[in-house]
């Protein structure tokens, strides 16, 4: 089996249902029994005011009315319909053939008229195609899960894409918040800095200096204000409506323990993984498959014939009726074809050998995946502990050097600086919660656990096997589902 077993705990749970994949690979999130119950309780949002939006909220109105979600669902119907083009190597083909002609014959003694109008029926039962008909089977079966797997690998995208939109919004309308207040606040200096300068507190160069910061943040804020506009038609790409009003949710609760057990989940669980192991599998099928034009084929052949003759002028040849019945046993013993056959069979062969390195690729991405999310949450969040230091600090210097500047104590330099060290902590530290939340769903992405179902998302959910229910046994029909 291409995905590697193991006995560790975390993968036990992994792979504690058989799940839509099948029995033989991990559909479900990397955690089952208390996991799902604490990544339910993910404390998406903090409480928020009635008309906010969470992030819940968001996350729900990508997956029901994303574009490309429902064209992934789509592809997976199609997909679904191999396993009945698979199960017609075994059902009979009927045919009905039927004649009608006019013949007007001379011959040197005779000259004759022949009417003639027959049907002929064909029944051909394969008994077996060289044994390729199970490994076709086999194949389409691979191939479904394997598109299972890409809807999923669909799903966390979508669903990804929705969360860093939501995340960057709410950072940009905090930085233009952070941006608004240091104006404010820059501006009150001025001011202040000018009464002072009426009664000679103050020189002209400390003026100059508050107005030259003044102009600085002005430019700032408009900058920020300008980037909240891309974050907000981002938003509306991703979530497909406009934002209300956004709330900073809390990180992710539980993810697994330790860099070691994300490594473990993600080489097993990551839709990519699992869709490279299947798409191995397929390969490994279509090898037997190819090789099956190479050996004998047997099949039952019935014919049911009838037709009527109308001879005039001809006395030798009776008009009348003519019927028959044939039943064969047919046995068919391919010996070349051209070489294309086993052409077809190294074809088949480098495939999988391709589709081997390409699972061997996607369990190093997948690792690499995890691994990376992973570290980049941990630096996010030393780097939110430092700067939500500093924003404290800087507010208590801030609160300090009001009262010196009112008492005319302290340098227009020094409050200016405390003033922009307080806005850039400040702009940092949200930075950082951004990072650290949007990290925490990238290490749920390597794992393959970003869904609409491991999130609880208020939503009907898509059958994950999409109509693979009704069309596993259909023999004829044309019609499709909305």
């Amino acid at each position: 089996m291409p995905v590697r077993g193991t006995d560790d705990s975390f993968l036990t749970k992994l792979r504690g249902s058989q799940g839509i994949f099948g029995r033989a690979r991990p559909s479900s999130p990397p955690w089952r029994g208390p996991w799902l119950a604490a990544l339910v309780l993910l404390s998406l949002a903090v409480p928020a005011p009635l008309a906010a939006q969470t992030l819940t909220e968001a996350l729900s109105a990508a997956y029901l009315y994303s574009p490309a979600l429902r064209s992934a669902r789509r592809g997976l119907d199609i997909v679904n319909e191999k396993r009945p083009q698979a199960l017609s190597a075994w059902a009979p083909t009927v045919t009905l053939n039927g004649v009608g002609g006019y013949a007007n014959t001379n011959i040197p003694t005779q000259a004759y008229r022949e009417n003639n109008i027959g049907a002929t029926g064909n029944f051909t039962l394969p008994i077996t195609r060289g044994g390729g008909e199970y490994a076709g089977l086999r194949q389409a079966e691979h191939l479904i899960r394997a598109q299972r797997a890409l809807l999923l690998a669909s799903e966390q995208v979508v669903l990804g894409q929705a969360a860093q939109a939501y995340m960057d919004v709410v950072l940009a309308q905090a930085v233009v918040g952070y941006r608004a207040d240091n104006l404010a606040a820059l501006r009150r200096v001025l001011m202040l800095i000018q009464r002072q300068m009426a009664v000679g507190d103050r020189t002209a160069v400390d003026a100059a200096l508050a107005e030259s910061r003044v102009a600085n943040a002005e430019a700032q804020l408009a900058q920020a204000r300008g980037q909240l506009e891309v974050s907000l038609a981002t938003y509306r790409q991703a979530i497909g409506r406009a934002p209300v009003k956004l709330v900073m949710p809390q990180p992710l609760a539980i993810l697994p323990p330790n860099l070691d057990e994300a490594v473990r989940a993600a080489e097993a669980g990551n839709p990519e993984v699992v869709a490279a192991s299947y798409q191995l599998l397929a390969a490994q099928s279509d090898v037997e498959v190819q090789t099956a034009q190479l050996l004998p084929s047997l099949s039952i052949e019935a014919t049911q014939f009838n037709s009527s003759q109308r001879i005039r002028g001809y006395r030798y040849q009776p008009s009348g009726n003519v019927s028959g019945t044939t039943i064969e046993l047919v046995v068919t013993v391919p010996l070349y074809q051209g070489g294309s056959e086993y052409a077809a069979v190294r074809i088949a062969k480098k495939t999988a050998l391709q589709r081997a390195d390409d699972l061997a690729v996607a369990r190093v991405n997948a690792v690499a995946a995890a691994t990376t999310a992973w570290r980049q949450r941990e630096a996010a969040e030393a780097t939110r502990r430092g700067f939500a230091g500093a924003v404290n600090a800087n507010e208590k210097l801030n609160a300090l050097n009001q009262r010196l500047t009112e008492a005319g104590q302290s340098t227009i330099l020094e409050v200016l600086t405390a003033l922009q060290d307080l806005v850039d902590a400040q702009v940092n530290r949200a930075n950082a919660e951004r990072d650290r939340i949007v990290a925490g769903f990238s290490v749920l992405i390597s794992l393959g656990g970003l869904t609409a179902r491991s999130l609880a998302l208020p939503v009907p959910y898509y059958d994950p096997v999409g109509d693979y229910r009704q069309t596993r046994w259909r023999f004829w029909g044309l019609s499709v589902g909305p």
